[in-house]
């Protein structure tokens, strides 16, 4: 697989399994052409939804996932590798994870949802071009 200076090992080997011998285009072509389609579709669903009563709990629930796993990110003094920030999304999660307490509690209204989830989309997007995928 050779090495990456923006690769996450843990991400690596995942990707490795899944993929064999992961190449800069491989990671190219999962990234925009899986994980950004499912995460837009998701989110666009989302957006379609966010009125409905269970919305902010699904969405909180993943948001406390993904605040479990890139929480770490935050106080880590090593180098976070990725073409993506984690900090960024780790922070993103906390606001999602927050907005969907405040909606349940009917103190913003459910948009702020979406909003936030298509913020931390096009963030992580507008970053993959400025870091290279390899």
């Amino acid at each position: 697989m050779g090495t990456c200076p923006n690769g996450d090992p843990n991400f690596n080997r995942v990707l490795q399994v899944m993929l064999g011998d992961v190449t800069p285009t491989k990671r190219q072509m999962l990234f925009y052409g899986v994980c950004i389609p499912v995460r837009l579709t998701l989110y666009l669903t989302v957006l379609l939804f966010h009125n409905y009563r269970f919305i902010p709990i699904l969405v909180g629930l993943a948001s406390l996932i993904a605040i479990l796993n890139l929480g770490p990110s935050l106080w880590s003094n090593s180098p976070q590798p990725q073409w993506w920030s984690k900090r960024f999304q780790a922070i993103m999660s906390i606001l999602i994870f927050l907005a969907c307490i405040a909606v349940w509690y009917k103190k913003i209204e459910s948009y702020y949802i979406p909003m936030l989830l298509f913020i931390s989309l096009s963030g992580g997007f507008l970053q993959s071009l400025i870091n290279p995928i390899c």
